[in-house]
């Protein structure tokens, strides 16, 4: 079951939602980004009130704070730990909850503050379809976004699993897009070149690289080359956001992932020492067996079984 799913009865308007989603946009303190595409604000005042509502109330997570110049996650803003920005420490959380998850929900917490201290990680929640996975990230968004952080979400497709890194690609082409060309190379580095290949959107902010550079745009390799230069890039990328603000990627259903994805996973855990980002992935138990040994080594499970009992109720 998900409290809050709905808003108490005269605490805010549709009206008054969407106005102020708006207003935030146009005002840079919030970009609006579901599944990897960042809304216009005609997308967003076509919404119908219910779904207005559940924006604000469930799907908060999709609000990404920036600042007025653009960039992801705040002004100078920073996450737990006694950071700038966010919630103050030992303030609650005000969102929506989930009953009967504490002990999901503690475990989530306390990755999420280890990667925004530095210690960056990899959660892979498994369960049954419809179990409360998603419910269970989207609460973690909700925290990471209101303690100041990058979120990043995004969704694996079965039909798109032969598409090199999807769900990453998604993830993260609307910050590159609105992250300044100047910002943008200081991020990537000697990766840029590889990052304008794998991105179009990176490669119209940077332009041509200079004469010196030593993997032009027309440099190809051999594919397990270029699939190394990509990983980096994007590593590098999702690093420099980190060095920023706290960053929390989140990706969903990765049973329908490609191997591509699978193994980014997988290296980017390994090449991360010191980061402040935390990976958390969704994987339905049917397909535990395949992803969770490819991924057993790197990550820590959280099994989500039927939901506990309330005090007082019966199971």
């Amino acid at each position: 079951m998900h409290v809050g799913r709905s808003v108490p009865p005269g605490s805010v308007s549709a009206a008054q939602v969407e106005l102020r989603l708006v207003e935030l946009r146009l005002a840079g303190t919030f970009r609006v980004v579901r599944d990897g595409t960042e809304l216009t604000d005609g997308e967003i005042g076509s919404r119908k009130s219910r779904t207005l509502l559940k924006l604000l109330a469930v799907e908060r997570p999709a609000l990404v704070p920036v600042d007025r110049g653009g960039r992801p996650g705040g002004r100078g803003g920073r996450g737990p730990g006694g950071r700038r920005g966010g919630r103050p420490a030992g303030t609650v959380h005000r969102g929506p909850t989930l009953v009967g998850r504490d002990g999901e929900i503690r475990s989530l917490r306390e990755a999420w503050g280890r990667a925004a201290a530095g210690e960056p990680g990899v959660v892979m929640i498994v369960g049954e379809a419809g179990i409360g996975k998603t419910a269970l990230g989207e609460f973690l968004t909700a925290e990471a976004a209101e303690d100041g952080g990058t979120v990043l979400r995004t969704r694996c497709y079965e039909t798109e699993r032969s598409l090199f890194l999807q769900p990453v690609v998604e993830a993260i082409t609307p910050v590159v897009a609105s992250t300044p060309a100047a910002e943008l190379r200081q991020i990537l580095g000697e990766h840029a070149a590889a990052a304008a290949v794998l991105l179009p959107e990176a490669a119209a902010l940077l332009g041509p690289p200079p004469p010196t550079s030593p993997y032009p745009l027309t440099w190809r390799g051999t594919p397990d080359m270029e699939r190394r230069r990509s990983f980096q890039a994007v590593r590098a990328f999702l690093s420099g956001l980190a060095d920023r603000n706290p960053v929390l990627l989140i990706v969903d259903d990765l049973q329908y992932a490609g191997q591509s994805t699978i193994e980014f996973i997988h290296y980017l855990s390994r090449h991360l020492s010191g980061s402040r980002l935390l990976v958390v992935v969704t994987v339905r138990a049917e397909h535990d067996p395949v992803i969770g040994s490819a991924l057993a080594s790197v990550a820590t499970r959280l099994e989500v079984g039927p939901l506990q009992a309330a005090p007082g109720q019966r199971p």
